[in-house]
């Protein structure tokens, strides 16, 4: 669900991988979330911190939204653990998958 006040009124975008067809699209109607290989959260999740000071020492930016990874928040599970980070946007089962809009899957 989402969460907050920080972004636009405008549908949320689920995109799991680039492709040249994306650009043709109205891209600045929506709000974009990428994810990173579904899976990887988990391999990183020990140097979660480690991440977020690099975000700020590198980027001068800490993220504050995250997506569910297979838009679930398994019980509030996510979302929990992320607050105490900053974490205050939360996506998950509204974001529209990028391929829906073309009506077919790409190969």
């Amino acid at each position: 669900m989402f969460m907050g006040t920080n972004f636009p009124d405008k549908p949320v975008l689920m995109i799991h991988s680039i492709r040249p067809e994306y650009f043709e699209l109205p891209l600045e109607n929506y709000i974009l979330t990428f994810d990173d290989g579904l899976y990887s959260q988990y391999h990183y999740y020990n140097k979660f911190k480690e991440m977020l000071e690099w975000f700020h020492t590198h980027l001068n930016h800490l993220p504050t939204a995250f997506c569910f990874p297979y838009n679930e928040d398994v019980k509030g599970m996510y979302a929990s653990l992320l607050k105490p980070f900053g974490f205050t946007q939360f996506y998950g089962k509204e974001r529209i998958d990028i391929e829906s809009l073309y009506g077919t899957t790409f190969s």
